[in-house]
């Protein structure tokens, strides 16, 4: 083996969290880092979209939020305003730059068909996941999603 060869340490997966209420990004992140992954979690949708645009090797799993309206990005914006904003771009900016990230839009909306479209417009092949169905429906989902468990 040569000295390059022996000094390789594998990476592990890396997971990408948005999600605008502190206390649920934080379970999140727990949850998929428990699966194996490496966990980028923030509440800002312009500092998650910076990470999607310049990482390195890219994310194995991205869990986007949609609604961003407690992220942090609302500041000096006006109420109206800051109800709508979304992860509209950190979206496109997976689906441009990491097409082969596995992308899922956990959210709370997804009964509405208008929502249903923005994010099909913002990332045709992200997939949705209803928030209401709880963090064993979302671990199932992630673990099904990516065909294995990490760690394993």
């Amino acid at each position: 083996m040569t000295a390059l060869a022996t000094r390789f340490v594998p990476r592990q997966p890396q997971a990408l969290v948005l999600e605008d209420d502190r206390i649920t990004r934080q379970r999140a992140a727990e949850l998929i880092a428990g699966m194996g992954f490496e966990v980028a979690q923030t509440a800002s949708p312009e500092e998650a979209e910076g990470w999607v645009r310049t990482s390195d090797g890219g994310y194995a799993l991205a869990l986007i939020d949609w609604d961003m309206s407690r992220s942090p990005d609302t500041d000096g914006l006006r109420e109206p305003e800051a109800r709508h904003l979304t992860a509209k771009s950190v979206l496109e900016a997976l689906d441009e730059t990491s097409p082969w990230t596995r992308t899922l839009v956990w959210a709370g909306q997804l009964g509405v068909l208008e929502t249903q479209s923005a994010i099909s417009r913002a990332h045709a092949g992200a997939l949705l996941q209803d928030k209401s169905l709880g963090e064993g429906a979302l671990r199932e989902r992630v673990r099904a999603l990516l065909g294995c468990r990490f760690g394993d």
